[in-house]
């Protein structure tokens, strides 16, 4: 129960601009992912090769896909509301970033040597 404390933490202070109902995705709600989100690209990189023996090809082509598609949809949102400001697109961003960090931001860091 106590190692979810800290994803709880995490997903509690990024989520506070929802409690305050702004519509713009401040650089302080995207800048921590973006930079959790570069570390996770790094170590997957880094032990791909690694992963690539223990796990096999296909679990290591996948984390990838969703490690992209999650950055890309963070992308994606944070440039649509710098267009247009709205709730929804802020809502989603928090919503996509608490399930990229709950799920899949580092995809085998449990098991590396």
């Amino acid at each position: 129960m106590l190692a979810l404390l800290p994803l709880a933490l995490t997903c509690a202070l990024l989520n506070l601009p929802l409690v305050f109902r702004l519509t713009r995705i401040h650089w302080w709600s995207w800048g921590p992912p973006a930079a959790i989100n570069a570390f996770a690209w790094y170590l997957y990189a880094k032990s791909i090769s690694f992963a690539w023996g223990y796990h096999g090809s296909l679990f290591v082509v996948c984390c990838g896909v969703a490690e992209a598609v999650f950055t890309a949809t963070m992308i994606v949102l944070v440039l649509r509301n710098r267009q247009r400001p709205s709730f929804r697109s802020l809502l989603i961003f928090h919503m996509i970033v608490s399930i990229w960090l709950a799920s899949y931001a580092f995809p085998y860091l449990a098991e590396l040597p």
